[in-house]
């Protein structure tokens, strides 16, 4: 049995990895799972309720939470870090992937998104930031497609012979952070950097080699 007693969680989303020696104020504490009287001499509070050491657990996986330094607590229900982290975590709603700390996103209303996923449901184009855009059905539209949400033949694309790539501010935000650190990154770098970007890895590659010339010009 541990020698000290755990405080692990007093609010709806907060974690604490701190150990506290409880008082001993409740006279013949009950365990909110047994309901049995908790005569150890430390045992476990979490949220509004005491526990046995034993008692405490997951309520997903089940694995008993008195080794733990830090449990989370929502909607009355105990989680084990790694449980809370699957159900609750953050997810782009166009890929369905993880948003990790430090990620590039994108937001409309409640929904999120990676920077590169951030994109109209219509033509597939990316959009800038400052772009007007709307939400249906969780769909993301262009302003284009805003008026006209189920005509797939609408464009906003324009017509044009030569492809010429028009970089947003944030894509170009992303290339240049990574070009301040590395003005030549490997090939398996330039593939990451590419898709934190949302763009082809050729004009990543060109974007670089334009930059180096830039660069070079610049110092002459």
């Amino acid at each position: 049995m541990s020698d000290m007693s755990y405080d692990l969680l007093s609010s709806e989303l907060e974690e604490s990895a701190d150990f506290i020696a409880l008082s001993f104020n409740i006279a013949d504490p009950l365990c909110f799972a047994c309901c049995e009287v908790i005569t150890d001499q430390y045992y476990l509070r979490a949220g509004d309720h005491v526990w046995h050491e034993h008692c405490l657990r997951c309520c997903v996986c089940q694995v008993t939470l008195g080794g733990h330094s830090s449990c989370f607590v929502k909607d009355g229900n105990i989680f084990c870090q790694r449980d809370f982290t699957n159900i609750h975590e953050t997810k782009c709603c166009s890929c369905l992937r993880n948003i990790e700390s430090g990620d590039w996103v994108r937001s409309a209303g409640e929904n999120m998104y990676h920077l590169a996923c951030f994109s109209c449901s219509m033509c597939q184009r990316q959009l800038s930031t400052g772009e007007d855009f709307a939400t249906l059905d969780d769909r993301v539209l262009c302003r284009v497609h805003v008026l006209n949400p189920d005509d797939e033949s609408v464009t906003c694309r324009p017509k044009s012979k030569r492809f010429r790539t028009a970089f947003n501010e944030d894509q170009v935000a992303v290339l240049q952070k990574y070009f301040d650190t590395d003005t030549n990154p490997t090939g398996s770098d330039l593939g990451m950097i590419a898709e934190e970007a949302g763009l082809p890895r050729r004009v990543a590659q060109v974007w670089f080699q334009n930059a180096r010339a830039k660069l070079k010009r610049a110092m002459h």
